[in-house]
């Protein structure tokens, strides 16, 4: 602003017709005294204790330091780091802008991991639970493929079929015919079928139950798709007696 000036002892900015600091609080145009035997010139109103601490910026360095430890204290560190670096620039006499900036610093690095751990803690449940969803759909549509593909053969051919002789005939996918195991398990889940010249089963077992699918499935030559719960590995899977699958 026109007509300010600068205090001489803190370099603070004040009023152009101001008497008295409002930073350092020395009176800005009052002459020096002459020195005393015990020390420099004194002047009207001199503050003895020197300039005034940035006391927030001290705070800011303080808590971001233990920031690192506990990291629920990082907001706290993130705000008082602004403050005092905003205390610092507009206050010349007071320290404290490296242990402001280092608060600050500490304080937002730690805030953000914290938002991400949130958000993750959010999402990825979700995320794991539609993955969950769309694998069990799937088991089951890939189950009314091998339904149609085995009453395909039986009329082209006379009988039932394993799933290799399936893909054999072009009736399913080889990467379907592959998927005997949890290793090659294919959308989550991998088929166990077995067949002879007039009856066929197939189970649809989750390769990771609980995490891949939480249910299991059972299929024969009726057409009737069953469904068992399986949530651990040592959950035995659906069979001839499991309850009808709704929809």
């Amino acid at each position: 602003m026109n007509g300010d000036k600068r205090c001489p002892y803190c370099r603070g900015e004040v009023p152009g017709n101001a008497i008295k600091c409002r930073h350092c609080g020395e009176f800005i145009d009052a002459p020096p005294r002459q020195p005393g035997p015990d020390g420099p010139p004194a002047y009207p109103g001199a503050q003895t204790a020197g300039p005034p601490s940035n006391g927030i910026a001290t705070a800011a360095l303080v808590i971001g330091i233990i920031t690192i430890l506990f990291g629920c204290l990082a907001p706290v560190a993130l705000v008082l780091g602004i403050i005092g670096l905003s205390n610092a620039k507009k206050h010349p006499a007071r320290p404290g802008y490296g242990s402001a900036m280092a608060g600050l610093i500490i304080g937002a690095f730690f805030t953000v991991i914290i938002i991400i751990g949130i958000i993750a803690a959010i999402a990825i449940p979700s995320f794991l639970g539609f993955n969950v969803i769309a694998n069990e759909t799937r088991a089951q549509a890939t189950l009314h493929v091998i339904i149609s593909a085995e009453e395909l053969h039986r009329s082209q051919f006379g009988n039932y079929a394993t799933l290799e002789q399936l893909a054999l005939k072009n009736l399913i996918s080889g990467e379907l015919a592959r998927s005997t195991s949890p290793v090659s398990a294919k959308g989550g889940y991998y088929y166990e079928l077995s067949a002879n010249y007039s009856t066929w089963s197939c189970k649809a077992i989750p390769s990771s139950p609980g995490s891949t699918g939480r249910h299991s499935y059972f299929v024969d030559q009726t057409g009737t798709i069953r469904q068992k719960s399986m949530t651990k590995s040592f959950d035995s899977p659906a069979d001839a007696n499991s309850p009808v699958l709704r929809r």
